[in-house]
């Protein structure tokens, strides 16, 4: 996982979905990023899976998305919403536990760079106000073509996402 003498610091990106979650394992460099893992899994195995990866690559740190009821989720019912929430949470004390720090950012915010909450996510990747999945795939596809993003990028939205999480993320 070594790129030069430079040493990255390994995320897992997740992106806590109805029925099944989307990871990343992604390992950060002072000016790239390099994609070791992706996997979309079904959330009764969510949480042991996440653990497996946290061993296999050494994960430092995780970015798990915060749901949140917007314009953007109105189709989804409030106790699905509800139960991707749990999930979430269920997840970030399973890392935490295992000593993994673990930051839960909104995809977006309404007057993101206006008012004292921080941007969401997916504002901070692409510069936009309402960016979507499309638009994380445009700067994740630009990164690629740049040399700056390198490993497996599928083409599937929430893998898209728990990648694009933790290039958004503070280092």
């Amino acid at each position: 996982m070594e790129q030069g003498p430079e040493k990255p610091v390994v995320y897992l990106g997740a992106d806590p979905g109805r029925w099944k979650t989307a990871l990343a394992v992604v390992a950060r460099y002072p000016e790239h990023y390099r994609v070791l893992q992706v996997e979309a899994v079904d959330n009764a195995h969510l949480v042991e899976r996440a653990l497996e990866l946290v061993s296999l690559y050494g994960v430092s740190r995780a970015v798990v998305e915060r749901t949140s009821r917007g314009p953007w989720k109105r189709q989804v019912p409030k106790r699905e919403l509800a139960e991707i929430a749990a999930l979430g949470q269920a997840l970030t004390k399973a890392l935490e536990g295992a000593g993994v720090p673990v930051d839960r950012p909104l995809p977006s915010r309404a007057n993101p760079w206006y008012g004292p909450d921080a941007p969401g996510w997916r504002q901070v990747l692409t510069g936009l106000l309402r960016p979507t999945e499309r638009d994380v795939m445009a700067v994740l596809k630009a990164l690629a073509h740049e040399g700056r993003l390198t490993g497996p990028v599928p083409p599937h939205p929430h893998v898209a996402d728990a990648i694009g999480m933790v290039v958004a993320a503070r280092a």
